[in-house]
């Protein structure tokens, strides 16, 4: 008996059921690593935001304000209309214990007058950030805008 060379059919779908689960199962790791990656990347600039608010006070010589809208943290200026400079999206999951409204003045000095609304938690002018896991970080900020991230 004379065997064909190549794969039967049963083979062939052996095998593409295979690579479908393995492409299911990257799919699904691969959400959960850009899930991080963005969570990540919201700190770094979340450190960054109050630092480039108040050079941008100092460099545009005009008030800025920190304003936050629902989970958006935006930084406009002072004048009418206002102008957004800077935006940051709180991503899903995470929450950020800064209440709505107007939360800090960043004067032209490079100085950052914090509104009566802003937390005190973590010895002065700071709150407290909540991960998609539970962890707790600590924002503490100083006048001039430096961020540092403290035990809570």
């Amino acid at each position: 008996m004379k065997r064909s060379r190549g794969f039967t059919l049963l083979e062939l779908l052996i095998v593409i059921a295979v690579l479908g689960v393995l492409f299911t199962l990257t799919a699904f790791q691969s959400r959960k690593i850009e899930a991080h990656q963005a969570e990540a990347a919201f700190y770094t600039s979340l450190e960054r935001l109050f630092w480039e608010a108040a050079t941008a006070a100092a460099s545009r010589g005009q008030s800025l304000k920190l304003i936050r809208e629902g989970q958006v943290l935006l930084v406009e200026t002072e004048s009418t209309p206002a102008r957004t400079v800077r935006e940051l999206a709180i991503p899903e999951g995470v929450e950020v214990a800064l209440p709505e409204g107007t939360l800090a003045t960043f004067t032209p000095p490079g100085r950052v007058n914090f509104s009566s609304d802003f937390p005190r938690d973590c010895q002065g002018p700071s709150f407290e950030v909540t991960t998609r896991q539970g962890t707790q970080r600590c924002y503490r900020v100083s006048l001039i805008g430096e961020v540092e991230v403290v035990e809570p």
